[in-house]
């Protein structure tokens, strides 16, 4: 058996789930690696860059 590991990052105003990072040095086209990873959010520290996608909230359907 194995386990995956997913990385989340909480910005001030979302959470997002970190799908895969690069240096950014050897990111040539930044929205071809977005559009292949389906990412809608990039970050980028110290050199590198975070392709990440956006985790919505909860949305209570009914309460009882």
């Amino acid at each position: 058996m194995f386990s995956i590991s997913r990385n989340f990052i909480r910005l001030p105003d979302k959470l997002v789930e970190i799908k895969r990072s690069f240096p950014e040095e050897s990111c040539k086209d930044i929205e071809a690696i977005k559009e292949w990873l389906g990412a809608d959010t990039l970050l980028r520290k110290d050199g590198q860059l975070y392709f990440c996608i956006e985790i919505p909230e909860a949305e209570i359907i009914s309460e009882e």
